[in-house]
């Protein structure tokens, strides 16, 4: 389980293990079911883990951890224009996180091909912890 704590009025952060680093965060939308939640992506040495915002974390929108050794690939995922996922930021191309077991995580960035390239760039680091702390 993740913990989170505040880090300013908006946004939360997740409480590290003693053994992990924080490598980078990004602001985010996480697509979870129809709708897209607002909050920060954080990668660190072990995980990426989604925060929702203050806000959206109070209206239901939910903790994402995703272990750094079970993602498969990170694309691109073209905009859908179907009336079902109007809020759930598929109008725009999202970030595409694909897991080993088949799993997919979508992610509304700016910047998106440079998000992309950092978030690849981060899979393929040395610093990868294997300790779970």
């Amino acid at each position: 389980m993740t913990t989170i704590k505040t880090q300013d009025w908006w946004f939360n952060q997740p409480v590290l293990h003693e053994c992990e680093s924080l490598l980078f965060e990004m602001p985010a939308n996480c697509t979870q079911g129809k709708r897209a939640v607002g909050g920060k992506l954080f990668g660190t040495t072990q995980r990426l883990i989604f925060v929702p915002n203050r806000m959206d974390g109070r209206l239901g929108g939910r903790i994402v951890t995703i272990p750094r050794d079970e993602i498969s690939s990170v694309t691109k995922a073209d905009a859908t224009w179907t009336i079902t996922e109007i809020f759930s930021g598929a109008i725009v191309p999202r970030m595409s996180i694909l897991l080993r077991d088949g799993a997919q995580y979508m992610f509304v960035v700016n910047s998106i091909d440079a998000n992309i390239a950092t978030v690849n760039s981060y899979l393929t680091q040395d610093d990868h912890v294997t300790d779970k702390g």
